[in-house]
Formats: structure tokens, C-alpha cells, sequence
């Protein structure tokens, strides 16, 4: 479990790399000249960091005691819904960019809906990361303590990255 954990926050640590590399100056020029390829990279960033917390998701779901399991759920389902409504915004404003030939779109509401729908997400994920199963501190069956010094800690920094590049890309 814990190799695939490193492995997702590599897999994110190295796509988001690539994305910040652009967040520059030379971001701003090219935003300036393809806004709607800016408006693409900027969605695909926020999808690998939904995809990171969506994978993380099931393991802080498991650790919690039943009785929290349906309300957690809940509020990372209506989250994940969240961000992916704010990506139909961005995707339908760029296809109205590119039906109307807009040269120069603004696309900055509808990236700061998405870095707030994927900031929230990531708010659930920490929430509940923090809720321990009874049994692992009962005595009960042998259950790591799912603690910010675990694993997760690599896990919080990449999405913590991932929403950093969001927010540097948006201006917010």
C-alpha cells in the first residue's frame, strides 16, 4: 500500500514538475497567445490532482469507524462532483472560444472555480485523514495509525503542490 502511495505522489511530484516549469514568464506568453491550450494544461493539472486524492481517498476511508464512513463519503462525493461541474464550466467556455473564434477569452473565473471545487476536495481528504479506526488504538486488530507522519505526508504535499500550480496559474 505504501509503495503505491509513493508511487502516485512520484507520478503527480513529476507531472505538476513539468506543469510549474511553465508557470514563468513563459507561461504568461503563452497564455497570451493560445489562452485555450493554457486553459487545457491548466485542467489536466487539476485532473492528476483529483486523481491523487481520489486514490488516496479509499485508504483514509477504510481507517475510519464505520459510523463516519457514509458522512465522509458523502462530502467526497459531493466535492469530486464539485470540481468535476467546475471542468464542464472550463471545457464548455473554451468550446464556445473556439466556435466564436475568441482570441482572447477570459478564462479566470472558471479556473478559480476549479482550484476552489479541488481545494475543497483536498480539505476532506486531510479532515478525515486525522479520524482513526478504534481498532488501531484499542487494542483491537493490528491496524497502522494513519497519522500526517505517515505515508500521507507525502501524499498531503503533493496535493498541497498541485494546488499551489492551480492557484499560481488562476492569480488566485
Amino acid at each position: 500500500m505504501k509503495k503505491t502511495i509513493i508511487a502516485l505522489s512520484v507520478s503527480l511530484v513529476c507531472v505538476l514538475g513539468l506543469g510549474a516549469v511553465g508557470c514563468g514568464s513563459s507561461w504568461l506568453a503563452n497564455f497570451k497567445s493560445n489562452p485555450v491550450a493554457v486553459a487545457q494544461q491548466y485542467e489536466q493539472t487539476a485532473e492528476v490532482v483529483l486523481q491523487q486524492a481520489e486514490a488516496a481517498w479509499p485508504i483514509v476511508l477504510g481507517f475510519l469507524p464505520a459510523d463516519k464512513q457514509a458522512v465522509a463519503q458523502t462530502a467526497f462525493n459531493d466535492a469530486v462532483f464539485s470540481v468535476n461541474h467546475a471542468m464542464t464550466i472550463l471545457n464548455d467556455a473554451i468550446q464556445v472560444a473556439v466556435d466564436t473564434g475568441n482570441a482572447h477569452p477570459d478564462f479566470s473565473a472558471a479556473m478559480a472555480s476549479i482550484s476552489d471545487a479541488v481545494a475543497q476536495v483536498i480539505s476532506i481528504v486531510k479532515q478525515f485523514e486525522g479520524v482513526v479506526h478504534p481498532a488501531a488504538v484499542d487494542g483491537g486488530a493490528p491496524m497502522m495509525k494513519l497519522t500526517r507522519s505517515s505515508s500521507f505526508s507525502e501524499t498531503d504535499a503533493d496535493l498541497d503542490m498541485g494546488l499551489a500550480t492551480l492557484h499560481k496559474i488562476s492569480h488566485k
